[in-house]
């Protein structure tokens, strides 16, 4: 460890680093069965903050860097085979905590992440941070088979605030890794934004893969003690479900559209009250083929009704659908 300073700083307003270098650091960390983590036995919890505003130390960091760090930990709770290691960690940041506010500038964060359950993942990240406003520049997750980026930015005067974040491509192989079953067999092109404030924010989704041209999901959401979904818009283009999924069973669709406004408790659907329309082309599942399914539907707590005209070889029939108990394990189909 190297560190270099200004002593006689440390008598005036502020105390001046000019610079603060760690080489090839190391620690280990393991879980034990009971959850708790070796590094508590040697961490003490501060005592009570008795600091008055007349003390508060005043200081500037303009470089500190670490270089060639290493991290290993074995978790209980992830499973025996659970060693995971962080290689090549370098960090190259600067910083002050003034009269004005704090400023952090991180220039360089990479590293390289091993998994028992993948292969090696490199971590590289930018960022700045003030008083005002905490911007992400830029994330990036590499696997070897996904490449992963996102950025961010939030207002802390106003709560507001955007992120965004793309995979191209997203390997399934990865999800695998995490998730089973896995549904999709294959690849994505995926992008997400969220924007808005706490109270009120959009969600928005954009994906296309081998068997899908495009998927495009617009949500708006509002949070008031829980968080309710206010609007979704869906717009489908040539989905090969059995592509997708490599399972035959599944249909195709040419075309579909979903537009639903109303109010639904994400937590507590069973209160939901929601009202939209929908449209299909082209729906085929083997030698079946629906040319177009049009319609429209209620949703009223657990009830669900719908209107719908389905049209096939020039013939249409209309047809009315009542659901009751939709969100327990054994809905109930209703005559009309």
């Amino acid at each position: 460890m190297y560190a270099r300073y200004q002593l006689l700083s440390y008598l005036g307003s502020k105390f001046q680093v000019d610079e603060i270098s760690i080489s090839n650091p190391y620690a280990r960390i393991r879980q034990y069965e009971d959850g708790s983590i070796n590094l508590q036995d040697i961490v003490k919890e501060s005592p009570a903050d008795t600091t008055t505003e007349s003390e508060v130390f005043l200081f500037q960091v303009d470089r500190f860097a670490l270089e060639g760090g290493a991290l290993e930990g074995r978790f209980s709770s992830l499973g025996q085979d659970s060693l995971i290691a962080i290689r090549d960690l370098n960090i190259e940041a600067a910083g002050s905590y003034m009269e004005e506010g704090y400023s952090v500038q991180l220039q360089e964060l990479a590293f390289r992440v091993s998994d028992t359950r993948l292969p090696p993942i490199d971590i590289q990240s930018t960022a700045q941070a003030t008083d005002q406003k905490i911007t992400l520049e830029k994330l990036v997750i590499g696997t070897g088979r996904s490449v992963l980026q996102s950025s961010a930015t939030v207002n802390t005067n106003d709560s507001t605030g955007s992120v965004s974040f793309s995979a191209q491509p997203l390997s399934w192989r990865d999800v695998a890794a995490y998730v089973e079953p896995v549904p999709v067999q294959q690849n994505l092109q995926l992008e997400l934004s969220l924007s808005g404030s706490p109270s009120l924010f959009n969600v928005g989704l954009r994906a296309q893969a081998d068997g899908l041209q495009k998927l495009n999901l617009d949500t708006q959401f509002e949070w008031n003690n829980t968080v309710f979904l206010k609007r979704a818009e869906l717009d489908i283009a040539q989905m090969d479900l059995e592509v997708l999924t490599s399972d035959s069973t599944y249909p195709s669709i040419r075309e579909m559209q979903l537009l639903a406004k109303g109010n639904v408790d994400v937590l507590q659907p069973q209160h939901a009250q929601m009202n939209g329309s929908f449209s299909v082309n082209r729906l085929a599942q083997g030698s079946y083929r629906v040319d177009q399914l049009t319609g429209n539907f209620t949703l009223a707590k657990d009830e669900l009704q719908t209107n719908m005209q389905v049209t096939r070889q020039g013939e249409s029939l209309n047809a009315e659908l009542l659901a009751s108990r939709i969100w327990s394990s054994s809905p109930n189909l209703l005559h009309p």
